[in-house]
């Protein structure tokens, strides 16, 4: 699976569980680092990028005889880990204790990454979800000269990618045999 295809399935799959839970409302899902400058949003959000593509094992290869087009069908195929991160970005404010940090978000979120919902969905997709690892909660010093939590968790997943090249069929052998 390319990366546009495995970005719509996390917006397609995690976007409608993240609205239907109470503690997300009004969050929103957001691939981070856009090509086009859209600036910076401005509610409470949750980002996604992706941060690295593994080849796992080696490429299966196979010809298959495309009858039609009298050709092969050379197809090489390669499992991937590919990692993606989550962070979260939710104004705080200091008068509503109650507020949900952005660790308590991505805590949430990452629960909804390994449901059996979002599994079963990505699964029938031919992705995998191998782990969601623990939310990481460093600070750094803002703009403002404040100190402020950036946590984040990752998630890696599991799926193919299939070259298809197409080779000629053999219409004639010259045969020869020598003497060594």
């Amino acid at each position: 699976m390319r990366d546009m295809p495995l970005n719509q399935l996390i917006m397609a799959q995690l976007g409608p569980l993240m609205a239907a839970d109470p503690d997300l409302a009004g969050v929103q899902l957001v691939r981070n680092f856009q090509p086009l400058p859209a600036g910076a949003t401005t509610g409470p959000t949750v980002y996604f990028v992706k941060i690295t593509d593994k080849r796992y094992g080696s490429s299966k290869r196979k010809d298959v005889w495309n009858i039609p087009d009298e050709q092969f069908d050379h197809a090489e195929i390669q499992t991937y880990e590919t990692s993606y991160q989550f962070s979260a970005w939710i104004p705080q404010d200091v008068a509503d204790p109650d507020r949900l940090t952005e660790s308590d978000i991505l805590n949430i979120v990452s629960g909804i990454m390994q449901s059996d919902t979002i599994l079963q969905a990505f699964r029938a997709a031919g992705v995998g979800v191998i782990r969601v690892t623990e939310v990481r909660n460093p600070y750094e010093v803002d703009d403002r000269n404040r100190f402020e939590a950036v946590p984040s968790f990752d998630i890696v997943f599991t799926h193919t990618r299939e070259r298809v090249t197409t080779l000629p069929a053999v219409v004639t052998y010259d045969a020869r045999i020598s003497r060594v």
